[in-house]
């Protein structure tokens, strides 16, 4: 299936200048033709095209399809950018077509980088998505210093875990085992792991510490192997 992303008006859809001009240039799509589009929310529309050129495309909206693209779980990764951005990038791409929800960029005292472009890894996002023909598009948060990201966020979510390098109680993943559709996140540090300060205000706002197993893994490497574990269990329950 060719996927496009879309928004919808009324009884049409109206593609992005970026969607529209893959469509045009790219595929050659030409009115009359019927595409797929999905809004990012779960809802796929079967589009009859009426118009299209390289900077907009509107079509009939023929069938919708809700539910579409549904994954087993709400899972939220907050990650501490990489000094290596392209490291980041991999993260976000894998954690979206392994069903991550949404990710949020946080600044701890150890980071290396303290810059990054939400809007790259937004793009990136998106091509994930339609790559792995998600019914949804994750947004990826603005970069948040850490004390202020709790604050922010800590209420959001149902269940909370810190992946940490401390010598502080830990459960694993297969311990922790949050229930499907409970509004999960997890948060990753730096390079140079979070600092005590760090976990106890975690602590302090429900933040149970997690363990990733005996081996010291890098940061991206984390991201999957947390969005694989739990997105495995749940879609076994």
């Amino acid at each position: 299936m060719q996927l496009f992303y879309g928004e919808q008006e009324d009884e049409r859809i109206v593609l992005s200048a970026e969607e529209a001009q893959h469509a045009d240039k790219v595929l050659r799509k030409r009115p009359g033709d019927i595409i797929h589009v999905c809004n990012g929310q779960h809802t796929l529309f079967t589009v009859q095209l009426e118009s299209i050129s390289s900077k907009r495309a509107i079509g009939l909206i023929k069938d919708r399809q809700d539910s579409f693209g549904r994954v087993p779980g709400h899972l939220s990764l907050a990650i501490a950018p990489t000094k290596n951005m392209d490291r980041l990038e991999w993260a976000v791409e894998k954690g979206v077509e392994l069903g991550v929800s949404s990710f949020h960029l946080i600044l701890c005292e150890r980071s290396e980088r303290k810059h990054a472009s939400e809007g790259r890894l937004q793009k990136i996002a998106l091509a994930a998505a339609k790559q792995s023909v998600k019914g949804h598009v994750p947004r990826v948060h603005s970069l948040t210093p850490w004390s202020n990201f709790v604050q922010q966020w800590g209420s959001h979510y149902g269940k909370k875990g810190m992946a940490h390098c401390m010598e502080l109680p830990k459960q694993t993943l297969g311990q922790w085992n949050p229930p499907p559709f409970e509004k999960t996140l997890v948060v990753i540090g730096p390079e140079g792991d979070f600092t005590p300060k760090e976990w106890d205000l975690a602590a302090a706002s429900s933040f149970q510490g997690l363990s990733l197993g005996s081996s010291r893994l890098r940061t991206e490497t984390a991201a999957v192997q947390i969005a694989a574990v739990l997105m495995n269990a749940w879609d076994k329950q």
